[in-house]
């Protein structure tokens, strides 16, 4: 529609389409870093997941730039197992993990799975992603000496059925305004949102002393904490940050993509 002239606007170019749309003429694309982001989540009250050196081995199989290359084909950047992304003011720049196999299987074996480890990982295609990051999930972990066994569900049946209902699955996430929004709706004790079952006080109370901070840098230096904790022990393998990519006509004026995916038209007008 966009290519033909049907329409002015895509609010979301996926990378694979975004060829057709730049060798187009009179056509414009748009890219910018969000918090979207589309985390392997794990129970930690179910084994493996209840034991950190566990999660601290899947964290560790992982090849963030090689997922941003493959599943989005250099859109995005890598991410360090936390939600906050560089683009947010309170971003606490933690250390993004190399891949490291060998650091992978001595865990595995200090945890009692020195024969290696077999897991079962629910994904589904319904969003562009998914399941191309279970796929290279599990090619990557077979280094390590994890066995990955990926099951594909239709969209419907995957949030129905097995989003937080299977100890081991992908899942999809998009930004919130704000980075104690986005930590404390998935991963306080008492989080509604939350996926891995995870409970960590410490946590908890770097977030409430936040909300309390008036000071924005005091307030950093909490979230930051906040951030190296999750990453270091919590439920989630978060390897990358999308990049949110809208395609228009030469003739919108005025339009910017906004980080959170909305589609803000005040102050655009058509040229022509």
């Amino acid at each position: 529609a966009l290519t033909s002239g049907s329409v002015e606007l895509v609010n979301e170019v996926q990378p694979t389409s975004l060829p057709i749309v730049q060798n187009a003429p009179g056509l414009v694309t748009t890219e910018i870093i969000t918090g979207s982001h589309q985390p392997i989540a794990m129970d930690v009250t179910q084994a493996p997941f209840d034991d950190p050196r566990v999660r601290e081995a899947l964290k560790l199989v992982v090849d963030r730039q090689g997922l941003v290359a493959v599943v989005l084909q250099g859109h995005g950047e890598p991410a360090a197992d936390q939600v906050v992304p560089p683009s947010d003011p309170m971003y606490g720049n933690v250390t993004i993990p190399s891949p490291d196999p060998e650091r992978a299987r001595a865990l595995l074996a200090e945890a009692g799975y020195a024969d290696g480890l077999d897991l079962v990982l629910h994904t589904t295609p319904g969003r562009a992603g998914m399941l191309e990051t279970a796929l290279t999930f599990k090619d990557m972990a077979a280094g390590a000496g994890i066995n990955v066994e990926v099951v594909s569900h239709p969209v419907d049946a995957f949030w129905a059925e097995f989003w937080k209902k299977t100890p081991f699955f992908v899942s999809n996430w998009i930004g919130r305004p704000t980075a104690e929004m986005m930590l404390s709706q998935l991963y306080m004790c008492d989080s509604s949102g939350t996926e891995g079952k995870w409970c960590n006080p410490d946590f908890d109370a770097l977030i409430m002393e936040a909300r309390a901070t008036l000071d924005p840098e005091a307030r950093r230096d909490l979230l930051a904490q906040a951030q190296e904790l999750l990453s270091a022990d919590g439920p989630v393998i978060v390897p990358y940050f999308r990049s949110y990519i809208s395609g228009s006509s030469t003739r919108l004026q005025g339009f910017a993509p906004h980080p959170l995916r909305y589609l803000d038209l005040r102050r655009a007008w058509l040229d022509g």
